[in-house]
């Protein structure tokens, strides 16, 4: 029987609280996703999965505490709670900044991604590079070819040399070639131009699950990691071309499938395929981690209003007299402050102050002397969000003077 209450009390609950639903409601529901949804990305893009485990301890082990009324556990989790974020920060600092870049580049058009080069230019970047792609994997010569997005690779890139030479098959075969000085490192390929070469990329901190792969591919692996580049590798031992893409290393059936691979990149509408708008690749990208993310608000915000309720709070206005001729003025009032209740979800009324309520009374058509006026909730203005449930007293005593 208890149980039987129980269930139609929460069931109750539940209905009160769909019943009460807001337009602000649906914007805080809105709200909290796009955080649930950041961080899942923040934690897919790092492979820091890890911490949900952890996070799900503490909470469970917090929960506990809450119930069985563990003092010192509660104390100890509130130190935690304190500098919780900040120790988030400290490990994640890193990650945090690379995120924190890739969501903003991730909301400009990628078709400004290179400003000022000339589609013709491009067209014949991707023929060049492709070109000097399929001589390296026929003739087993490794090679590492950095295409810059829109996020900055300066702090992740080592050493090399400066070029600015335009972007031609001959130019990257020399710069690959075994007896070049620079062979070993990698190319960055910026508009039509090389504007670096024998460069150092840094290593990949998560290639275990690819298992035993070259320095080459832990390179693209780890640039990949950290930015929103693409980079190209021929396998010396192989001769396999891969291309390494938002922390994800693919290797191509063929070389000369790379031609494909930049022209998606570079954005360049391709004659069989309708280029996809910027709104759409939002849209479509990341749809598991989206309905997860509006799933896991929804929850939130259901336990959370439904754990609150309706709560009471007791507030003091003052009395106020508009509309009085400018001849005269109130000066006593008795008493100046009224005690009302209001009553409200506890999102809305814990917000609430003395000041966001108003016992407004007509004073238009008062003259001098002593006079008295019934307080009613028609006087009583409040928020539309809370309701009136009692006040007090019921009556306000003034008295008014003239002033000349």
């Amino acid at each position: 029987m208890n149980m039987v209450n129980f269930l139609s009390s929460l069931a109750d609950a539940a209905h009160n609280v769909i019943y009460n639903f807001q337009i602000t409601d649906a914007i805080d529901i809105l709200v909290v996703a796009g955080i649930v949804y950041l961080i899942l990305l923040l934690l897919k893009r790092t492979r820091s999965f890890f911490i949900v485990d952890g996070i799900v301890v503490l909470f469970v082990v917090y929960v506990l505490a809450q119930a069985f009324n563990l003092s010192l556990t509660k104390s100890l989790f509130q130190y935690i709670f304190t500098f919780f974020i900040v120790i988030l920060v400290v490990i994640f600092q890193r990650e945090l900044r690379s995120f924190f870049e890739w969501i903003s580049v991730s909301i400009r058009n990628r078709s400004h991604r290179r400003k000022g080069v000339l589609l013709p230019d491009v067209h014949d970047v991707v023929s060049s590079v492709s070109e000097a792609v399929a001589y390296l994997a026929q003739h087993h010569i490794g090679a590492l070819l950095v295409f810059p997005g829109l996020q900055p690779l300066g702090r992740f890139l080592e050493k090399g040399i400066d070029l600015e030479g335009k972007v031609s098959t001959p130019l990257l075969l020399s710069i690959f070639d075994a007896s070049s000085p620079g062979h070993d490192g990698a190319v960055v390929i910026e508009g039509d131009r090389i504007i670096k070469f024998s460069v150092h990329l840094p290593l990949a901190e998560h290639s275990e699950r690819l298992g035993n792969i070259g320095t080459r591919h832990r390179s693209a692996l780890g640039l990949a990691e950290r930015s929103d580049a693409l980079v190209v590798v021929v396998s010396e031992e192989r001769g396999v071309v891969s291309v390494a893409r938002d922390g994800k290393l693919k290797a191509l059936k063929d070389p000369a499938d790379i031609v494909g691979v930049l022209m998606a990149f570079l954005n360049i509408e391709d004659n069989t395929k309708k280029k996809k708008v910027v709104w759409y690749a939002w849209i479509t990208r990341h749809t598991g981690e989206k309905i997860l993310a509006l799933v896991v608000a929804c929850v939130v915000w259901f336990m959370f209003s439904l754990q609150l309720g309706n709560v009471n709070k007791e507030l003091s206005p003052l009395v106020e007299f508009r509309y009085l001729p400018k001849a005269y003025m109130v000066d006593q009032v008795l008493p100046q402050n009224i005690t009302v209740d209001v009553s409200g979800r506890s999102s809305d009324v814990s917000t609430l102050s003395d000041g966001d309520l108003h016992v407004v009374v007509d004073a238009s058509t008062m003259t001098e002397g002593w006079g008295k006026v019934i307080v009613s909730q028609d006087i009583i203005q409040h928020p539309s969000s809370v309701s009136v449930v009692r006040f007090s007293p019921r009556i306000i005593t003034f008295h008014i003077q003239k002033t000349q």
